[in-house]
C-alpha cells in the first residue's frame, strides 16, 4: 500500500494522525510505504519565534482564552491516546522550513526509512521538547543522532538545496487543492483529511482496500 501525505511539522495532527495510521496498517498487517510532502501551515512564520501558543490558538480560532486552553487540553489528550507524550502549550512556536529541507535531504541520504526516522525525531524535538526546529544547530544535532554527515548538512542548511522540492510539495498541494494537513492518499485512489480514531483508519482500510488485508484480519 502506497500512503503519499502532505503534513508540517508545527501540526499536532499530523503527528498524531500518521502514528494512528501507521498502528491500524500494522495491527492489519498490511504491507505499506509512505511517501511525505511538505506542507507549511504557516510559511510566513518567524525562526525562532516563540510565543504563548495558547493565545495564538484564540486569535487564529476566534476563541477566548479558556475556550483555546480547552482545545489544546483536547488536543493533548488526543496525543496520549496515540501513545505520544506532548504537551502543545509549550511548543516553540517557529519556521517550518528548513526542517522540511533537512527531511528531504534524509530521503536523498538514505530513504524513505531514514527519512520516516528524521521526522519522527523532528515531531518530537517540537512538541516533547519544545526546541526551535528553525534552529540549525538544533537541525545538525538530530542528523548527527541520525546518522548524516555534520559538514553536509551544515552546507545544505546554508544554502539552498532541497528548496525546490519543499516548494514543489507545496505547490503539488494547491494543484491538489489540499488546503489542510494531514491529508492522505491511499495508493492514488482515497484522499484521507486530518487525523481519525486507529479503529476508523483500520475500518476505512478494509473497506476501501480489502485486497491489501490479509485474509486472517
Amino acid at each position: 500500500m502506497k500512503i503519499k501525505y502532505w503534513s508540517d511539522y508545527a501540526c499536532p495532527y499530523c503527528y498524531i494522525g500518521e502514528t494512528l495510521l501507521r498502528q491500524a496498517l500494522d495491527e492489519l498487517d498490511v504491507f505499506y510505504e509512505f511517501e511525505m510532502k511538505a506542507f507549511e501551515l504557516n510559511p510566513y512564520a518567524k525562526k525562532g519565534a516563540g510565543g504563548d501558543v495558547v493565545a495564538m490558538f484564540a486569535a487564529k480560532y476566534q476563541l477566548n482564552l479558556d475556550e483555546a486552553q480547552a482545545k489544546v487540553d483536547s488536543i493533548n489528550e488526543m496525543a496520549k491516546s496515540a501513545g505520544l507524550d506532548f504537551d502543545y502549550a509549550k511548543v516553540f512556536h517557529t519556521n517550518t522550513f528548513d526542517a522540511h529541507r533537512l527531511t528531504r535531504m534524509a530521503l536523498v541520504k538514505g530513504g524513505r526509512e531514514l527519512q520516516a526516522k528524521i521526522a519522527e525525531r523532528l515531531y518530537k524535538a517540537y512538541f516533547a521538547e519544545h526546541v526551535d526546529v528553525a534552529d540549525h544547530e538544533v537541525l545538525v544535532g538530530i542528523a548527527k543522532e541520525m546518522g548524516l554527515d555534520e559538514a553536509e548538512v551544515r552546507a545544505m542548511l546554508s544554502g539552498k538545496d532541497f528548496s525546490d522540492e519543499v516548494s514543489l510539495d507545496e505547490r503539488e498541494a494547491q494543484l491538489s487543492r489540499i488546503t489542510s494537513v494531514p491529508c492522505f492518499v491511499i495508493n492514488e485512489k482515497v484522499a484521507v483529511p486530518g487525523a481519525m480514531p486507529k479503529d476508523q483508519f483500520k475500518d476505512l482500510i478494509k473497506k476501501y482496500f480489502p485486497g491489501e488485508v490479509p485474509t486472517a484480519i
